[in-house]
């Protein structure tokens, strides 16, 4: 099944013209030695999906300015395909004044003064580049030791693989405990951080959902405003996302601009499907035929299904809707993806079946599963 990945947190919008006079938005100068007069310089989401500020290149530099309503937020910095294949380069921005350094035959290694965030973006990324290695260091003695377990030919090498493997576990699960250990000093020692609470959203799993809060009440004020504050917050709203578990209420609008609730939705029915797509996802749009089918087959007997559009971009997200036929509820997650970030979405089409009470009673079921589910349920 084709799916559509990106990070979650890179969703955004913003508009150059919103700059604040009083100086109180962002001004970002570029300087890239070899970039060629005339190249198209863009900011988006999604690693190139939505564009949002576009300028020109001109003696290998370039100025974007606007305005974070967030504190800081993250973007991706994409030179023009018909110039450079080159890879977007993710940015962390905040409203002040920063300058953005490389060179071409170096790309993508860019070099960003003036955001805090992104220096401790920087500074995690490196951490766990550490960590990471030495847990994968010991999945392949781990490998070693299976193969080993799997050609011993007598009690005496089969034991021995067996403790390799039992040694490998405790290291693994030691490692396990000191990343999380060296994450809770790093939070900690970082609660006024704009970029912070991004770290506590991607460290779910690790940290369990009572962590996860307890984290975020120690947050500075500042830190739980920001866009990645805000984030997390509306994350621990929602609650658990794993089957058995009830999902909170949210709200958002509609294609009628009116605000519309998951409860409102919920209630009007005896199943609800969520399904988290997007205009420009091809795989989504491949698979609403078989949502529409199941909707067609199960509506009158208390189906519903809400689909929640990731677009940024409201025009196309309508004119998907007429195209593909989808005469369902539709909300649009514009404030920052909040949704989709509280439902920890890593990549779309996602679903979650939901009963009469919000309980989560399927996820990511496709095609003739998604109809066979129903089938069960509602003839039970």
């Amino acid at each position: 099944m084709l799916k559509i990945f990106f990070l979650i947190a890179l969703f955004f919008c913003f508009k150059v013209h919103t700059y604040a006079q009083d100086g109180s938005g962002f001004v970002l100068h570029g300087k890239i030695e070899g970039l060629e007069d005339g190249t198209n310089i863009y900011l988006t989401t999604n690693r190139g999906k939505d564009t949002v500020a576009r300028c020109i290149s001109k003696k290998e530099g370039f100025v974007f300015k606007g305005r974070i309503n967030l504190g800081t937020n993250a973007y991706f910095i994409k030179l023009d395909t018909l110039i450079s294949k080159k890879p977007s380069v993710a940015l962390l921005l905040v409203n002040s004044k920063m300058t953005l350094t490389g060179k071409m035959n170096v790309w993508p290694s860019l070099h960003l003064v003036g955001s805090e965030p992104h220096n401790e973006y920087i500074e995690v990324n490196k951490l766990f580049a550490e960590w990471n290695k030495g847990l994968s260091d010991n999945i392949s003695m781990l490998d070693k030791a299976y193969t080993s377990l799997a050609l011993a030919k007598n009690a005496t090498d089969s034991n021995s693989a067996n403790l390799q493997v039992k040694e490998f576990l405790e290291k693994k699960k030691m490692l396990e405990n000191r990343r999380k250990s060296l994450s809770r000093k790093y939070i900690e020692e970082h609660l006024r951080s704009l970029y912070i609470a991004h770290l506590i959203l991607t460290m779910e799993g690790v940290f369990d959902f009572p962590e996860m809060k307890m984290l975020y009440d120690e947050l500075s004020p500042d830190a739980k405003k920001s866009f990645f504050g805000v984030a997390l917050n509306d994350r621990l709203k929602i609650g658990e996302v794993k089957e058995g578990s009830i999902v909170g209420d949210f709200s958002k609008r509609n294609v009628d601009g009116d605000l519309l609730s998951l409860k409102e939705v919920v209630s009007k029915g005896e199943f609800t499907l969520l399904d988290f797509w997007a205009s420009w996802c091809r795989p989504c749009r491949d698979e609403t035929p078989n949502v529409r089918k199941a909707y067609a087959l199960f509506h009158d007997k208390g189906f519903n299904v809400l689909s929640i559009t990731m677009d940024t971009n409201e025009t196309d997200w309508k004119k998907a809707i007429i195209k593909d036929t989808m005469p369902w509820y539709h909300m649009i997650d514009t404030k920052n993806n909040s949704v989709a970030t509280a439902f920890n979405i890593k990549s779309i089409p996602a679903t979650f079946l939901l009963d009469k009470k919000g309980k989560i009673i399927a996820t990511d079921l496709r095609g003739e599963e998604l109809i066979e589910k129903l089938r069960r349920l509602i003839n039970r």
